[in-house]
């Protein structure tokens, strides 16, 4: 017998929420169809998009699983990632428009 689709859910989520690893900055929604589910939202590190999958993997029902899951870094400063200097040496074309 299979699960109910919000059973099936509800598992899901509660066996991420108890995981030792699980902290708040987990953002993680969950659908599914036919014991497949799919995984949407955002965590910290690849580590984290790797656990949340293999624990949704090991819960019974599931059949499969989607991994959309979206690497968010907040301890990354975007600030540091821009090239400044590339930037300056290669500007980004400009449009001028001539004539009426």
């Amino acid at each position: 017998m299979s699960k109910i689709t919000s059973e099936l859910i509800k598992d899901v989520l509660k066996a991420i929420h108890e995981h030792k690893d699980y902290t708040s900055n987990w953002h993680i929604n969950l659908l599914e169809q036919d014991g497949v589910i799919t995984l949407e939202g955002e965590v910290p590190s690849l580590e984290a998009k790797e656990t949340v999958e293999k624990i949704t993997t090991n819960q019974s029902g599931v059949t499969g699983v989607i991994n959309n899951l979206d690497i968010n870094r907040p301890d990354k400063d975007p600030i540091s990632d821009l090239d400044i200097e590339t930037e300056l040496k290669n500007p980004p074309p400009q449009h001028i428009s001539l004539g009426k």
